[in-house]
């Protein structure tokens, strides 16, 4: 993603959770930008925004960067198992 699109994001996620104090810093806003924009560098816009309009129909805090990429993936490899299920497959197969 572009910084643009990164602020564009951070902007809807201020607005989305007014009473999130954090988002009242306009430091820690800045900061926000540039750890998003660091870990989305190589995502596509459009998934990351789909995750986090998902997220904000369904959460009363902001998300994580790693719960907007269980959505993203959700939406992307739908059925995939999560990794906590994934690990107890594996673990149930070796015994």
């Amino acid at each position: 993603m572009k910084r643009e699109e990164v602020v564009k994001l951070i902007g809807l996620l201020v607005v989305a959770y007014p009473n999130y104090d954090k988002f009242r810093d306009k430091s820690h806003i800045k900061s926000t930008v540039a750890l998003w924009e660091t870990m989305f560098a190589d995502d596509d816009f459009k998934l990351v925004s789909l995750a986090l309009e998902k997220h904000m129909a369904t959460s009363k805090w902001p998300p994580s960067i790693a719960e907007l990429r269980e959505i993203m993936a959700d939406i992307t490899l739908p059925g995939l198992l999560a990794p906590d299920e994934a690990w107890l497959a594996v673990k149930k197969l070796l015994s």
